[in-house]
């Protein structure tokens, strides 16, 4: 399997530096992060060639990111891996949809008021008044679960088979 990963790494790298027009040697193409075949900067895996610059070409200096850290953040803290692989925007939305029910369930508890000190129900407890504000509450923070589930299982799928990029654009390994 990691062979199979490996030659399809390799030739699509291989594809993205053919366009590289300098003569590859020890200095832009360094020997532990990649190697020269052919005349071009071949990056191993883990590393890849990151903004460019025209007066010193230096390949494959970018270290790529591992796509277990945040997954296994995620499964456990909904939002931080996302955080880790730069992804602000999806990590602040799904941060949200965890504080709001727990906000929600502070408010509906407190909201809940006896209906009066005589009003008792037939096993002889106070009866208390369900507002419909309480409903709205409780459904928001529902409906805000479902879909952090749904996110959540949607990321766990993502981050497994390597969909996600980190914040410059260059694919988790």
């Amino acid at each position: 399997m990691k062979q199979i990963l490996f030659s399809i790494y390799f030739f699509t790298t291989l594809a993205l530096i053919t366009k590289q027009s300098t003569i590859c040697n020890e200095k832009n193409c360094p020997s532990p992060n990649g190697k020269c075949i052919h005349n071009k900067c071949i990056c191993n895996y883990g590393y890849q060639t990151f903004n460019l610059k025209e007066k010193d070409k230096k390949y494959c200096l970018y270290q790529q990111v591992t796509r277990w850290l945040p997954l296994i953040l995620e499964i456990f803290l909904p939002s931080v891996g996302h955080f880790i692989i730069g992804k602000t925007y999806i990590a602040v939305f799904k941060l949200t949809l965890v504080i709001i029910p727990l906000f929600c369930m502070c408010i509906g508890f407190n909201m809940t008021q006896p209906a009066s000190e005589n009003a008792l129900n037939q096993s002889g407890n106070i009866e208390r008044e369900k507002p419909m504000c309480e409903l709205i509450i409780f459904g928001f923070s529902l409906f805000s679960l479902i879909l952090l589930l749904i996110m959540q299982i949607i990321d766990i799928i993502l981050f497994l088979i390597p969909y996600y990029k980190d914040g410059n654009g260059i694919p988790l390994i």
